[in-house]
């Protein structure tokens, strides 16, 4: 099942109202009517809000629990749409993943370690329930965190995948690589967790997921990708950098596919190297460069 994605304010072109923009960028494409009696929202709460009507509090923590959505942005259009703790450095990172595991206490988690081998974001679904008027509506929670990768983080992960086995809930472990540009929209909190990830019932996960078995197979790459340095400019363009990494694994993953991640770690480096030097593009460099470099690498 595929969904898709369309800017949130189309509809000020189109002359629909925002909060049926809102709504229609809720569901990418789900049916109206089935979402809704999941929320157990009445057909004709449902009809008013596909006129543009925006519903009382009580629908709206409802839509909010369900989508993990920021409430402001579904009344009014303004700031993030869904939710993410954006760190504000790897200490920080660390702190609240060592925080958000620790204080877990579902029957069920799933946790996924979204990642541009540079980048990750770090997603936990829960599932909890919520009254809604006389009825009790199970939903799964859902929890972001992005920030920069770390070897205290690296250890807090590792640890806790070790206990998995011996606690009495489930957990279950995902890896998914996610192109810069998409990682860098859910890091903006613009991709819903629900369509991203899926639900393992009525929705299945935009990304491809993974299930992790050996933890140290997704998380060794990442710190060893700790080490790329470019050294020709003080300043690291991000941007650039980025794109660099996506087409290096663009190539490898067609041409090398046997190259660890610190021989893709060098590769980066100098064709970052070479772009800062020759003031090319990534997708030039990697297609010119690349071929001679694996005859040394």
């Amino acid at each position: 099942m595929s969904y898709y994605y369309y800017h949130p304010y189309y509809a000020q072109q189109s002359g629909l109202s925002p909060f049926k923009d809102r709504l229609d960028y809720l569901l990418a494409g789900r049916k109206l009517y089935p979402w809704a009696a999941n929320l157990g929202i009445s057909r004709g709460a449902a009809e008013k809000m596909q006129k543009g009507q925006t519903p009382g509090s009580e629908i709206l923590k409802a839509i909010s629990l369900q989508e993990g959505v920021e409430l402001t942005w579904l009344v009014t259009g303004e700031g993030r749409a869904f939710r993410i703790y954006n760190a504000s450095d790897s200490n920080d990172f660390s702190e609240q993943i060592m925080r958000m595991l620790a204080s877990q206490r579902a029957d069920t988690q799933n946790i996924y370690l979204c990642h541009d081998n540079q980048r990750i974001v770090i997603a936990v679904s829960t599932e909890k329930e919520y009254q809604y008027r006389s009825e009790i509506i199970q939903y799964q929670a859902w929890e972001l965190y992005s920030g920069k990768f770390s070897q205290t983080l690296y250890d807090i992960i590792a640890k806790h995948f070790s206990l998995r086995d011996s606690e009495e809930r489930e957990v279950n472990w995902y890896n998914a690589y996610v192109r810069p540009a998409e990682l860098t929209s859910i890091i903006k909190g613009e991709m819903q967790p629900l369509i991203l990830f899926g639900d393992q019932k009525r929705v299945s996960p935009l990304l491809t997921l993974v299930q992790v078995h050996d933890i140290n197979k997704v998380l060794k790459p990442l710190l060893d990708n700790m080490t790329v340095s470019p050294t020709c400019s003080d300043s690291i363009s991000s941007d650039l950098l980025y794109n660099v990494i996506d087409e290096v694994n663009f190539f490898c993953d067609r041409q090398a596919p046997s190259l660890n991640m610190k021989q893709r770690a060098k590769l980066y480096t100098a064709i970052y190297n070479h772009c800062q030097r020759a003031s090319s593009d990534p997708q030039n460099s990697a297609a010119s460069i690349l071929p001679s470099l694996l005859d040394v690498i």
